[in-house]
C-alpha cells in the first residue's frame, strides 16, 4: 500500500518546498510555453488549496505564487545582437527597475536563423531585433504587443497589460 506524502505548506522564513516547486513550475512553464508544467502547477494548487483556505496566513510565499498563476503575468523577450551592448543594458535596466514580480525574461539572440532558445521557447521563433537595436516584446499568455526599441514605451506596455488584465 502506497501512502501519500504530506504536502507541507507552512512558509516560515524559508518558503516551503511546495511554494518553491510551484514558482519553479510556473516560471519554467512561462519561459518555455509548456502547458504540461502549468497543468502540474494547477494540480499542486488544488492538492493544497483546502489547507491554505483554512489558514492562509501560514502560506504567504505560496499565496504569492498563486498570484503569479492568476495573473497578470508577463513573458518578456529581449531580442538583441549583443547582451552587453548599451541599448540592451538600458532595456534590461529599465525592465528590472519596474516592480513586476510576475514576469519571466527570455533573451533571444538576434543573429542566426534559429538560436537554441527557439527550441526551448518556440514562441520566440518569430521575434527579431528591429533595425539592429535591442527590441522588447511584452507578452501575456504568449500574445505579444507590438515590439519596441524604446525603454519608456516598454514600461507603458506593462501598464496597459496590468490595467486591462485586472478588470
Amino acid at each position: 500500500m502506497l501512502l501519500a506524502r504530506p504536502k507541507e505548506i507552512y512558509d516560515g522564513a524559508i518558503p516551503s518546498g511546495n511554494s518553491v516547486q510551484l514558482l519553479n513550475l510556473l516560471r519554467i512553464a512561462r519561459m518555455t510555453g509548456d502547458t504540461e508544467l502549468e497543468s502540474r502547477a494547477g494540480k499542486l494548487v488544488r492538492a493544497i488549496s483546502g489547507q491554505v483556505h483554512q489558514s492562509p496566513s501560514i502560506s504567504p510565499h505560496l499565496l504569492s505564487r498563486a498570484a503569479f498563476a492568476l495573473g497578470p503575468s508577463f513573458e518578456v523577450v529581449i531580442a538583441a545582437d549583443n547582451p552587453a551592448a548599451s541599448d540592451t543594458r538600458a532595456m534590461r535596466r529599465t525592465l528590472f527597475s519596474q516592480f513586476l514580480p510576475n514576469k519571466v525574461v527570455v533573451f533571444r539572440p538576434a543573429s542566426g536563423d534559429e538560436p537554441p532558445i527557439t527550441r526551448i521557447a518556440p514562441y520566440t521563433k518569430m521575434q527579431r531585433a528591429i533595425g539592429g537595436k535591442a527590441t522588447v516584446y511584452v507578452c501575456t499568455n504568449y500574445v505579444c504587443k507590438l515590439p519596441t526599441t524604446d525603454p519608456g514605451k516598454m514600461v507603458s506596455l506593462f501598464a496597459q497589460r496590468t490595467s486591462t488584465s485586472v478588470k
